[in-house]
């Protein structure tokens, strides 16, 4: 069934709320029950019939794929040499969302030239690794605490603000 757009952004904004599901480097992202409380609690917040925890996954899944490939079409324009008024702009309104929670997301990989034996560094958007404090003397904020008894603080504003500082730097 397709999602409204409404719907999507709702998901996405909740699922930000949920660092660990989504940060490796958050304390809990390796805590099952707190990940599986997550879940549930996104299940629920969005109230749709047949939609459990395997249909949430491969929901997210397929958001991030979607937030990736839309990632790579701006790359993409930008390299082409054309001005910034042919910029590729995504329209998805959910975007913008997954963006602050996922650009910092990246990996750098290795390659090897074949032809001049050096060695050259790419950023890829990727699962495994992150970077989300604002300052590297402090400790992590912790973005979120997930219990039996309490539900999730809203943390975008605090991504926000740390993509904000980050930019002055």
């Amino acid at each position: 069934m397709k999602w409204a757009e409404s719907e999507t952004l709702k998901l996405v904004e909740l699922y930000g709320e949920f660092p660990c599901i989504w940060d490796i480097s958050h304390r809990d992202y390796n805590d099952k029950n707190k990940r599986n409380a997550a879940y549930e609690y996104l299940i629920r917040a969005m109230s749709r019939e047949n939609f459990g925890v395997s249909e949430l996954k491969q929901k997210i899944k397929n958001l991030r794929c979607t937030y990736n490939q839309e990632r790579m079409k701006i790359k993409k324009s930008q390299k082409s040499g054309s001005g910034s008024n042919q910029v590729y702009v995504p329209s998805l309104k959910w975007y913008y969302v997954m963006d602050t929670l996922l650009k910092f997301i990246t990996r750098s990989t290795e390659t090897q030239d074949n032809f001049e034996g050096t060695i050259q560094s790419e950023i890829a958007i990727s699962e495994n690794e992150t970077e989300v404090s604002a300052n590297a003397h402090d400790p992590q904020p912790s973005l979120v605490s997930i219990n039996d008894s309490q539900e999730p603080q809203p943390v975008l504003h605090k991504i926000l603000k740390i993509h904000s500082q980050r930019q002055f730097r």
